[in-house]
């Protein structure tokens, strides 16, 4: 087993157990229904399930009847060819549900001679110039205890090609209400009736008509779209948007009309965050606190923001109650490193002021992966650090008082792409690295590693987890497949 004991953190709960955040899914019906779970924090409600203490344990339950396309070049086939997105799995109603872009009329997905051809080929100087650009966007549905297809949505022509790894897009779905919501490879918004599949609504967005006019141009798209879409209130919130600055829109969630659009959130890569007080719906976006019913902007937490400090345009902000936690950035006079660390706001929904900073760690190369997203579980906050004196770190989530830290690894440091997430769930953190998950558990002050299991995690794609079992995207060379191992002590 390599040394991967310092890149990771896990959780014992000592003490009483804290009380769980709102949340406005039904966790019971969907234990992880959208990007880092219920809360949107990276933690998902313990169920009281005994699960085992070594990773390298767990037992592969089921692979998928079939194969997905690869998430990222050079994984699941040849480097330097279309990959079709990094949509993570989520868990609902005793499905999982990916979606994914694939060139049009695509059913397998080994590459062909003509995807091998020299001119289809992504590089920085040759951005694969093919005549058409149009290809499918699907949204794949598999039976939780078996892995067989229950059902696989085409949406025929609404999609764009995107070769490459510059071309990615998020992808990665959201169920609320017997509905299942998406944004598509050329950032058209989805909604599907969760149990058959079929289309109930879908939306046009000014950057998807953008992309239509590219497509009969033969132009290919440069901007990577990271769009997660969350509801709340009825309403669900779906990123759009460039490289150049994106929107934020509220959709009535059942009908699909427009309800508001906040715009110049920033970057592509911010998602937003569902958060209640006193019943009433909000959504957290770039430090914008957003009404989810009017698209009003109450407060902007950039103008409270600790001097020095930046909100990075990948941020995520993970709440609990009435806090709130991100990653500031900070490139010092001189450049050449970002400094990154952890600051918790306290929030209501007519102020957002600083509770607290945690300690800094100093990046020397990507500066964007210098932290991973933070969890919040009962009570307390987990971060990693990178870079140069970077570690592990675990705070009080009122206080802000350092509970415990250890070392971070040369792995951590190097690698871990924007769309990964580590999650805490019934006294465990699980940790999605490069082609490979580990598992640890500890309290703050005495960390142990209690595994890791080398499975060929999909690039860039996070975890899902319910019931004790663990569901994710694997890759070879040859192959790519939705998996699901069971975690629990016993097999069951």
């Amino acid at each position: 087993m390599r040394a991967f004991a310092a890149i990771l953190l896990a959780l014992t709960v000592v003490g009483a157990r804290a009380t769980e955040p709102a949340t406005p899914y039904d966790v019971k019906q969907a234990p992880w229904p959208c990007w880092r779970g219920p809360y949107f924090n990276g933690s998902a409600p313990d169920q009281g399930i005994e699960l085992i203490d070594d990773l390298g344990l767990a037992k592969l339950l089921w692979t998928s009847d079939v194969p997905i396309p690869a998430a990222h070049p050079g994984s699941g086939g040849v480097k330097g060819y279309w990959a079709c997105g990094y949509s993570s799995p989520i868990v609902a109603q005793g499905r999982v549900y990916v979606a994914y872009w694939t060139p049009p009329g695509r059913t397998t997905y080994a590459f062909t001679e003509e995807d091998k051809k020299p001119e289809y080929r992504f590089t920085r100087r040759n951005p694969a110039n093919r005549d058409d650009l149009t290809a499918d966007d699907v949204l794949h549905c598999f039976d939780a205890k078996t892995g067989k297809t229950l059902f696989r949505t085409v949406l025929a022509g609404k999609g764009l090609m995107r070769p490459g790894s510059k071309q990615g897009c998020h992808m990665t779905p959201c169920w609320w209400d017997g509905k299942v919501y998406f944004s598509g490879s050329a950032e058209r918004h989805y909604c599907l009736d969760a149990t058959t599949g079929e289309l109930v609504w879908e939306a046009e967005t000014a950057i998807s008509k953008v992309q239509d006019e590219k497509k009969k141009q033969g132009r290919l798209d440069k901007s990577p779209n990271y769009a997660a879409p969350v509801v709340i209130d009825g309403v669900v919130a779906i990123p759009t948007g460039t490289n150049h600055g994106s929107s934020l829109i509220g959709y009535d969630a059942a009908k699909g009309t427009v309800l508001w659009e906040v715009g110049k959130l920033g970057g592509v890569n911010s998602v937003s965050t569902p958060w209640s007080h006193e019943g009433k719906g909000y959504f957290i976006c770039k430090g914008e606190l957003i009404e989810a019913k009017t698209g009003k902007v109450p407060w902007d937490a950039a103008a409270s923001m600790p001097k020095g400090g930046r909100i990075p345009d990948y941020s995520t902000w993970p709440a609990s109650g009435n806090h709130v936690v991100l990653i500031r950035m900070m490139s010092p006079a001189g450049g050449g490193v970002t400094v990154t660390s952890p600051v918790c706001f306290k929030i209501s929904p007519s102020e957002c002021k600083p509770a607290w900073t945690g300690q800094a760690s100093v990046a020397t190369g990507r500066g964007l992966a210098s932290y991973e997203a933070p969890i919040i579980y009962h009570d307390r906050v987990y971060v990693v650090g990178k870079g140069s004196g970077g570690s592990l770190r675990c705070y009080d989530l009122e206080s802000g008082k350092l509970l415990g830290s250890m070392p971070v690894g040369r792995t951590l440091n190097r690698f871990n792409d924007v769309g990964s997430s580590n999650v805490a769930v019934d006294g465990r953190l699980l940790c999605p690295q490069m082609m490979s998950v580990a598992m640890v558990t500890a309290d703050p002050k005495g960390l142990r590693l209690l595994g890791e299991a080398p499975v060929g995690l999909a690039n860039s794609t996070s975890i899902a987890y319910a019931d004790g079992l663990l569901y994710f995207r694997t890759e070879s060379n040859t192959d790519a497949r939705v998996v699901c191992y069971d975690l629990r002590a016993g097999g069951k």
